[in-house]
């Protein structure tokens, strides 16, 4: 059920675009699917995310399947440069979650974060970030359930519980989902274990050069660990408490 990404040519003007094709999920009723999809790139379009690809064209195939016409976007994946400093990682995170703020705002979750779907992109002597894998699980509509914990891999990986269990998966994923996804991506960017992963409310541990290299290391686990917990009641209340 993943989607599938091609590089293509637009006809009308030339430029070169990235069309994104995203089957439905076998388990989940076309009609919601479609409904959710709508809705996360109507929110998309409208609110125009500077972190995010520019949408050019959506809709569905004669097939089911959604698809999405966008900017193509080249750059490095943020966990493709071992060895960044805290603070650029951190800043890097922070830069994402203004974009995923306006989204939240509209009701709108990403919910399928994860570090192989943050770019880093450059313009000058700056950097930013770009937020790819957007629309899949607005579609996929309960896709992930099952995967379980320990055996997910890739943006799976990273999801909220909430988003694996069979009974919660197929509910709407609010910016609180997130909020996992992005916190798990910052220990795993910054090389830091949370122990156990998958209890109530996992401990952070933070490798020793984050805490010599950052102002209040101590702060940042604490929000780390909160945004951790399994209940998503007792995350933190909003994306800008994370930030």
């Amino acid at each position: 059920t993943s989607a599938i990404v091609f590089q293509a040519v637009d006809p009308g003007t030339g430029n070169v675009v990235a069309i994104k094709l995203i089957p439905p999920a076998a388990s989940a009723e076309l009609k919601v699917c479609q409904s959710r999809f709508l809705a996360a790139m109507n929110a998309l379009r409208s609110l125009h995310p500077p972190g995010f690809p520019v949408l050019l064209d959506h809709g569905f195939t004669p097939d089911g399947s959604a698809f999405m016409v966008m900017e193509l976007i080249t750059g490095a994946r943020l966990d493709a440069a071992p060895g960044s400093s805290p603070t650029r990682v951190i800043r890097l995170v922070l830069d994402a979650v203004e974009s995923l703020e306006k989204l939240a705002e509209r009701g709108i979750a990403h919910g399928n974060l994860a570090p192989d779907n943050l770019l880093v992109i450059r313009s000058g002597d700056a950097e930013g970030v770009k937020i790819l894998g957007f629309g899949t699980s607005a579609f996929q509509v309960g896709a992930m359930a099952g995967a379980g914990l320990s055996l997910a891999e890739g943006p799976a990986q990273f999801a909220a519980p909430e988003r694996l269990e069979p009974a919660t998966a197929p509910l709407e994923p609010d910016f609180r989902s997130d909020l996992y996804s992005l916190a798990l991506t910052t220990c795993a960017l910054l090389g830091a274990d949370t122990a156990p992963a998958d209890a109530p409310t996992p401990s952070v541990v933070l490798p020793p050069q984050v805490h010599q290299r950052l102002f209040d290391p101590v702060a940042l686990r604490a929000i780390l660990e909160q945004s951790l917990r399994r209940n998503p009641a007792a995350r933190p209340g909003s994306l800008d408490e994370f930030r």
